[in-house]
């Protein structure tokens, strides 16, 4: 009777211990998965510009000076049921876009294409024309 306990404990033993580090090795296995996809998908490749290319700017909703405070709680909840959420683009990172381009070499024109621009002001308007 005792053999017969001490293979039992023994045999459990053994079992758990394997199951324990088959457990581990397979939730390692799956947090290593998920740190490379994260890594596949937040590791940009570098972009490369040939020489002569055209930059287009495509301004998308109003053009303001400062953003509008949003909850991006609500801005998730509004996209996800299918409330537009309204688009604003930053005067400053527009005038930011036109100075870099224009300091590149490899950029040799800079088209605006203006189908998503819904509002902006006369001096929004002067300051990029300045800029440009």
């Amino acid at each position: 009777m005792n053999k017969l306990y001490d293979f039992l404990v023994a045999f459990f033993s053994w079992s758990w211990k394997l199951f324990h580090t088959a457990c581990t090795f397979i939730a390692n296995i799956f947090v290593l998965i998920i740190v490379l996809v994260l890594l596949i998908i937040f590791v940009e490749s570098p972009i490369s510009v040939p020489d002569g290319s055209a930059l287009v700017l495509s301004p998308a909703g109003d053009i303001v000076e400062k953003t509008t405070a949003t909850d991006p709680v609500s801005k998730f909840i509004n996209g996800f049921v299918g409330i537009p959420v309204p688009e604003e683009t930053l005067l400053q990172d527009i005038l930011d876009v036109i100075d870099t381009a224009g300091g590149d070499d490899r950029i040799e024109m800079l088209v605006l294409y203006l189908a998503e621009l819904d509002r902006c002001n006369l001096n929004q308007l002067q300051a990029i024309g300045h800029g440009l």
